[in-house]
């Protein structure tokens, strides 16, 4: 049992990364309450005039046991409030023998719904005989012994599979208390939890509806414009054409090889021109 709380207390952070101890007090304040409801509720059984001693005997186990269990979930209470690691780690010890407790309760419970069998369907028969009782066709007529003895019988089938699944129910439910207690101990062993939450929750921008400034979102996102790019936050002029002037001529630099042979081709072209008589 203790082994597997404590499989579930490692478990338990990571799913849950918020502080538990408002979990824990919720969880103790319930336990308490029903483990006092019950034993109260055992002793004012044992002063029934119709219970034998038989129910009596297991009456009194039963209240001591879930008074046993209302007093370590006070222990809880003041161990959670506390914040105290070493308290916190005997209410995890505690949570577990109580949640041991509340098992055996149950299965008391269980094993005294058989031994005590005759006694209940005794006590039902006796107070269902003489009774009266609407019919299927609406009249009103008693309940003689043999009705009684069916209808008793049945309840207590019944019982069987209630005590059963109520067992099971409790057992689950005190195991993963206990898990959730482990849990609360492992975060008060992590002294940069705490601060890890703070600054998460510091770093929560109302621009990301809550969501951290951590992820894929991480820069301010402005509403969605319907053009390529973000166009600049001013007005813009009219566009005016700049004067128009044609190109500057190309002219090599002074010193170039082109410019000589440019000369050189000119002058030859000129002797030609004029040594050459003109055609005919």
């Amino acid at each position: 049992m203790f082994n597997a709380s404590t499989t579930w207390s490692s478990m338990l952070p990571s799913a849950y990364p918020k502080p538990l101890r408002p979990v824990v007090l919720l969880t103790t304040m319930v336990s308490l309450i029903w483990a006092l409801v019950l034993a109260v509720k055992f002793v004012e059984d044992r002063t029934d005039d119709s219970e034998t001693k038989r129910m009596k005997v297991f009456d009194n186990i039963l209240s001591i046991f879930f008074f046993v269990v209302a007093a370590l979930e006070v222990f809880g209470i003041v161990a959670v409030m506390s914040q105290k690691i070493l308290l916190a780690r005997l209410y995890f010890f505690v949570s577990g023998f109580a949640a041991f407790l509340i098992f055996s309760a149950e299965l008391i419970r269980l094993i005294a719904h058989f031994v005590v069998k005759s006694d209940l369907i005794d006590d039902c028969r006796s107070a269902l005989t003489g009774a009266k009782a609407e019919t299927l066709n609406g009249a009103i007529a008693s309940i003689d012994a043999t009705e009684a003895s069916r209808l008793c019988e049945g309840d207590w089938q019944r019982g069987i599979w209630w005590d059963l699944g109520w067992l099971v129910l409790t057992s689950c439910l005190a195991l993963l208390f206990t898990g959730i207690v482990g849990a609360y101990y492992h975060q008060l062993l992590d002294p940069s939890f705490s601060r890890t939450a703070v600054n998460n929750e510091e770093m929560v921008d109302q621009r990301f509806n809550g969501r951290a400034q951590d992820g894929t979102n991480a820069y301010p996102m402005e509403p969605y414009q319907n053009m390529a790019y973000q166009a600049p936050q001013h007005q813009d002029v009219p566009f005016v054409p700049p004067q128009y002037n044609m190109p500057p001529e190309y002219r090599p630099a002074s010193g170039f090889p082109g410019e000589q042979g440019k000369h050189d081709t000119k002058e030859a072209l000129e002797r030609v021109s004029l040594s050459d008589p003109p055609p005919r």
